[in-house]
């Protein structure tokens, strides 16, 4: 199975704990106003809605927030799921992924 298939297999039969809207709120307001956001180009964005909504099983809260510039990763499926600090260097002082 190719690498690909293999993650998105994964990501869809596990479990994915998920925080309250509070906190989602919290951290796309933290994602929006950082420096290091990255809009993801406009070819992708549906892909990627797509993608997103099946992991969680929902449409996620904010759709097309955009990417994280330092750690690459979609940020409309990482502010809604439960997850442990990240300390990837360059990451900004007031990452919600640093204060977890």
């Amino acid at each position: 199975m190719p690498l690909a298939a293999e993650w998105l297999y994964s990501k869809l039969h596990q479990p994915h704990p998920q925080v309250d809207r509070v906190e989602i709120d919290r951290r796309a307001a933290i994602c929006g106003a950082c420096p290091k956001m990255e809009n993801p180009c406009i070819s992708c964005q549906g892909t990627r809605r797509r993608l997103v909504q099946l992991i969680l099983r929902k449409k996620p809260s904010y759709p097309v927030i955009g990417n994280c510039g330092v750690i690459k990763s979609d940020l409309s499926a990482d502010i809604e799921m439960v997850q442990g600090p990240d300390l990837t260097p360059g990451l900004p002082e007031a990452c919600w992924k640093r204060t977890l």
